[in-house]
Parts: structure tokens; C-alpha cells; sequence
């Protein structure tokens, strides 16, 4: 009998062991700092790779990237992972296959972003790294002629702009004129830094990506990712119809999306949550909204015959177009 390598969010699991030593490899050798390395050293410490190559199915594979906690080490490190990706190309020094190796993380669902309640060393940490890499993309004619427009922009905003504008403009240009004086020094970029307060990091990381042009360069970045899990909904009725009626059918449908998902915790491939949201970019459909794969949507639609399932953007997702997992069908009320 040939066994079928398990995947994990549609990806592989000898590529899922690829993207993670790649992964690992790429922020040792852009060595952010000691608080990144022995954060590192922490998750290498659960024997992530030896977890991850022992599973044999899909529930095992995807108990191995939590338990391990690949899934939410390199979550952690998501802004440098996504920066260096939109700096690729920028400048001869930005480093070759960042992009590719974002791209492959978002997709096999390990770079989910994270919302820190405390700025950590290992946060100020990343921040400085970037800084300083935004420093040097910023020493450049590029970056001297982007350095030129903010000033120009920042003039007129202090001119034309209402009080909170005039003081942001301000505070950007006192910082702008600190960072552009030192912009050949390293070292004296994240010295800069480490003098800075909280917000003024923020404008000091704020001005440089201006500078620079990352900010357009980071929404292409983004924009451009193939992402595993999207929103889908099941359709309950038109946004005019009255809440109560709404409320009704989302009560009568709500169980059977639940028996729909439940197959699917424990690969992550959905989290099981649902709410009430408006679906198909303003088309005036209310629905019964779950984040999941697009073979958990495919399953939920293939256990619902008579109900539309519709992903966010209003693309109907056909019933019985694949071989996904069927629960009992559910006749419409």
C-alpha cells in the first residue's frame, strides 16, 4: 500500500519542512539580534522538525506545527518576513528569494500576523533591524529624491493643514532631518532608535518607508499573496430584508455549518466561528460568514443542497464540484 504524504493547508509536508528550515536559515542570517536568535533556540528546543516529520496524517501534521509552535514563531517575526519580501529589488543589498520564501509562508498558513499587548524586546528588536535596513534603502539617489518630495510634502502640510496636521508634520520633520543626518552610519541609525520614545520610532520607521517608497511597495507585496483561508458565507436573504427575519434563518442553519465544519478543526483548516455579514462586495446578501479553506466552503456547500454559498466577493461556490468531505444533506425550510 503507498502511503500519501500528509499536507497541511494544502501544502505537502516535506515542503511545509522546506518553507521552515528556509525560514530559520533566512532570520539567522539577517541575525536581527540576540532576542531573536534565543527566541529562535526556544522553539528549536521542542524539536520542531522531528515533531512535524513523525506525523503521518493531516490531524497529526497539524497537532505537530502547533504543539511545536512553528505556526506562531515565525507568526511573531511576520513584519520582518513581509518587509524584506518588499524590499526585494529595491537596491542591489536587498536580499534574493525574500519574496518567494513570504509567499510560500502565507500560503502554507505560518505567517498569520500577530497583535502584541507589549512592546517586547524581541518587537524593538525587529523594529530596529528594520529601521536600519530602511536607512540604507534610503541612502541611495532614490532615497534622496523620496527624502526631498517628504520634505516638500510635510512644508505644505504645516502650511495648509489643521492643527493635529501641523504638529504631525512637525514632529515628522524633526525626525526626517535626525535620521537624514546620520543615514550613512549604522550604527548611529540605531542609536537614533534606542534614544527614541514609543511614538517616536513609529515616526522615525514612518518617515523612512515614505521615503523610500515601501509603503506603495509593501500594499503590492500584499496584495499579490495567495492566502489559505478566505471568507465564504452561506446566504440567508437580501440586506433589506428585516433583521428578525434574518436572525431566523441564520438560528436554522447555523447546526448544520457547525456539523459542516467540525471535520475540519483539527487540520485548522477553519476555526469553526461564524457571524451575520453582509457577502458578494455590496450585492445586498446577508449570510452566515465562516473563515475557512475553500475545500471546508466547497463541503459546507455540498451539505447544504438549496442553500448558496458564496465566497466574500459574491463567487458562488457550485455544489458537488469536488470530492471534499459531505455531511448529511440539509433540506432548505
Amino acid at each position: 500500500m503507498t502511503n500519501i504524504e500528509p499536507d497541511y493547508l494544502g501544502v505537502p509536508k516535506q515542503e511545509v519542512v522546506a518553507l521552515i528550515r528556509q525560514a530559520e536559515a533566512f532570520i539567522r542570517g539577517i541575525n536581527p539580534g540576540p532576542q531573536t536568535l534565543q527566541r529562535l533556540q526556544q522553539w528549536r528546543d521542542k524539536k520542531p522538525y522531528e515533531a512535524i516529520n513523525a506525523a503521518h496524517d493531516r490531524v497529526a501534521l497539524a497537532r505537530a506545527m502547533q504543539e511545536s509552535g512553528s505556526l506562531r514563531v515565525f507568526s511573531e517575526l511576520s513584519d520582518v518576513f513581509c518587509f524584506h519580501a518588499a524590499a526585494e529589488g529595491a537596491s542591489r543589498n536587498a536580499l534574493a528569494g525574500a519574496r518567494a520564501l513570504h509567499a510560500g509562508l502565507v500560503r502554507g498558513g505560518m505567517l498569520v500576523g500577530m497583535n502584541f499587548l507589549v512592546y517586547s524586546s524581541l518587537t524593538a528588536e525587529m523594529d530596529r533591524h528594520m529601521v536600519q535596513e530602511l536607512a540604507a534603502l534610503a541612502d541611495t539617489p532614490d532615497g534622496r529624491e523620496g527624502f526631498a518630495v517628504l520634505f516638500e510634502d510635510l512644508t505644505d502640510m504645516q502650511n495648509l493643514g489643521d492643527k493635529t496636521e501641523k504638529e504631525n508634520a512637525a514632529a515628522q520633520e524633526k525626525m526626517a532631518q535626525a535620521v537624514q543626518a546620520q543615514i550613512h552610519d549604522r550604527d548611529a541609525v540605531a542609536d537614533l532608535f534606542e534614544r527614541s520614545s514609543l511614538a517616536e520610532r513609529k515616526t522615525l520607521h514612518d518617515v523612512l518607508m515614505t521615503a523610500t517608497g515601501m509603503w506603495e511597495r509593501r500594499a503590492h507585496v500584499l496584495w499579490q499573496l495567495e492566502r489559505p483561508h478566505d471568507y465564504y458565507g452561506v446566504v440567508l436573504g437580501s440586506s433589506s430584508d428585516e433583521p428578525a427575519a434574518i436572525n431566523a434563518k441564520a438560528r436554522a442553519v447555523h447546526g448544520h455549518v457547525v456539523t459542516a465544519l467540525a471535520p475540519f478543526l483539527a487540520t485548522h483548516e477553519t476555526n469553526g466561528g461564524m457571524s451575520i455579514s453582509i457577502l458578494g462586495n455590496g450585492m445586498g446578501q446577508m449570510g452566515l460568514a465562516f473563515h475557512a479553506t475553500k475545500s471546508v466552503a466547497q463541503a459546507v456547500a455540498d451539505s447544504l443542497p438549496g442553500y448558496t454559498v458564496m465566497h466574500i466577493n459574491g463567487a458562488v461556490i457550485t455544489p458537488g464540484a469536488s470530492v471534499a468531505v459531505v455531511q448529511n444533506p440539509v433540506p432548505r425550510p
